[in-house]
C-alpha cells in the first residue's frame, strides 16, 4: 500500500509499505484540553520503519502538528520508542511497542 504522511512544514513523506501498529491518547486526554496525540508505525517496502506522530488541536486557534521519524531497522525503532520515559508521549509509545510486538511485521 502507498502512504502519504504529513510532516510539518516539509514535504509529505511518501512510501510503499504496511501499517504495523498505531495508538492514540484521545481517551486519556482531558476533555477541557480538546487536543490529543496519535502515533502510527509503518514498515516500508525498502526495509525501513516510519513513525508518524500527529498532535490534533481542536481548540480555537489550535494548529495540528505532524512529524515523521524514519528508522533503518526495527531495532532502531524499538530503541527510540523504549527510551522515552521522560517524554510526554511515553505511555503512548509503550502502547505502540506492545501492539507492534504482536505483529509479524515488526521483526
Amino acid at each position: 500500500m502507498k502512504y502519504y504522511l504529513k510532516h510539518g512544514d516539509r514535504d509529505d513523506s511518501r512510501f510503499s509499505g504496511k501499517f504495523v501498529a498505531g495508538g492514540s491518547d484521545r481517551l486519556w486526554a482531558k476533555k477541557e484540553n480538546s487536543s490529543w496525540n496519535e502515533v502510527a508505525l509503518y514498515a516500508s517496502s525498502a526495509g525501513k520503519y516510519v513513525l508518524h506522530k500527529t498532535r490534533f488541536a481542536l481548540r480555537e486557534g489550535g494548529l495540528n502538528q505532524y512529524a515523521v521519524v524514519i528508522f533503518d531497522s526495527a531495532g532502531e525503532a524499538i530503541n527510540y520508542l523504549a527510551n522515552m520515559d521522560d517524554h510526554p508521549l511515553a505511555n503512548l509509545y509503550r502502547e505502540l511497542l506492545n501492539y507492534a510486538a504482536n505483529t509479524d511485521l515488526f521483526l
